[in-house]
């Protein structure tokens, strides 16, 4: 999973190298907490429009690529759904060392947060790599493309969900100061324990403006297909809105060099009703 990934190697390397462990590692984690930015029907007074949020991610300060996270509510088989959609790229400059696109995409049902589809697509250096997840009732199934190997994997247990889902419960927990969180994660490579640890309030403030957030910080243990005894994130904290909407405010993640962050620039609203009339 992209969050165990947050690591570097110790060794200090050309810039195309530098750029290239902290990006690949912070760009796919939004689509982990994809569901961290976004307001669900259950804690909205109304429906909830469909609506955008623009990140920025920097490395020790400088500006290295961009990030979005959109939802699409809907209906599936009569029942309430969503379609929460993160993607992420690399910025111009750092194009000329190493290229990021990637696209992580959940569909799940409103009710009881019932993970559907996950589909993480995504091109590294050109190279493509897809993953593609169905849920079922007692699993799910995964195919895995790399380039032109492909592989399809399995796993049992009614609790598994994909990492977009299991935030979005998060969410929806209503857990406070002083809570950890568990959740069982399969992203359709591989199988991970995930905690999250939730800490008292602090303000923070980010470039979308001052917020009043709650810390919370991951760890992720993988433990199939094949076991990681410390696999937990080393300096790795997230802080969301102290608010019913628990909107993303920012990542950060120490490595070797240094630190990579993501920053919540803006919120781009959906229509309204008003809108959708005129």
């Amino acid at each position: 999973m992209p969050l165990a990934r947050l690591r570097v190697r110790s060794r200090v390397t050309p810039p195309a190298r530098e750029h290239r462990r902290p990006l690949a590692a912070i760009a796919p984690c939004v689509a982990l907490l994809a569901g961290l930015g976004l307001a669900h029907p259950a804690l909205a007074a109304q429906p909830t429009e469909p609506r955008r949020l623009e990140y920025r991610i920097a490395w020790n300060g400088i500006p290295a690529a961009g990030a979005s996270v959109a939802i699409t509510p809907g209906e599936l088989a009569g029942q309430p759904s969503m379609v929460v959609e993160a993607k992420a790229r690399t910025n111009a400059f750092v194009d000329l060392f190493w290229t990021f696109r990637g696209m992580a995409q959940a569909t799940f049902l409103v009710d009881g947060v019932t993970p559907l589809h996950f589909v993480y697509d995504r091109q590294m250096n050109g190279k493509p790599y897809l993953t593609w997840t169905d849920f079922g009732q007692h699993g799910a199934r995964s195919v895995y493309i790399k380039g032109s190997r492909r592989r399809e994997l399995a796993v049992d247990g009614a609790d598994v969900i994909d990492p977009i889902s299991a935030v979005f419960r998060a969410r929806l927990s209503g857990a406070g100061p002083g809570d950890t969180l568990h959740y069982d994660v399969w992203t359709g490579e591989a199988r991970y324990r995930v905690d999250l640890e939730i800490k008292s309030p602090e303000a923070i403030d980010v470039p979308a403006g001052r917020f009043t957030a709650l810390p919370v910080v991951p760890a992720v243990w993988k433990i199939a297909p094949q076991p990681e005894r410390d696999a937990r994130l080393h300096g790795a904290m997230i802080w969301v809105a102290d608010d019913p909407a628990r909107t993303l405010l920012r990542i950060r993640s120490e490595i070797f060099v240094g630190a990579v962050t993501l920053d919540l620039v803006r919120i781009e609203p959906g229509p309204t009703s008003a809108d959708a009339e005129s």
